[in-house]
């Protein structure tokens, strides 16, 4: 079984005060950056972004636990 699946459209909101703003889009097909989308933060050498989100472009945004945490759960 593939490691890529697609799960589909989900709708979250981040917590009051996070700032779309500051987000770092990648651009569409670009590799996948080592630094969170939101502070700047490096993401861990052996693990995946914790959450990542896609805008209809294909721009993609990673983002690290630690941003994780404070803005959407």
């Amino acid at each position: 079984m593939s490691s890529n699946r697609k799960i589909g459209k989900v709708e979250i909101e981040p917590k009051p005060g996070f700032d779309w703003r500051r987000v770092a889009w990648g651009a569409p097909n670009s590799p996948v950056r080592d630094l969170c989308a939101y502070c700047h933060g490096k993401l861990g050498d052996d693990s995946d972004p914790t959450l990542m989100f896609f805008k209809e472009d294909g721009s993609r945004a990673e983002f690290c636990d630690r941003c994780v945490e404070r803005w959407w759960s």
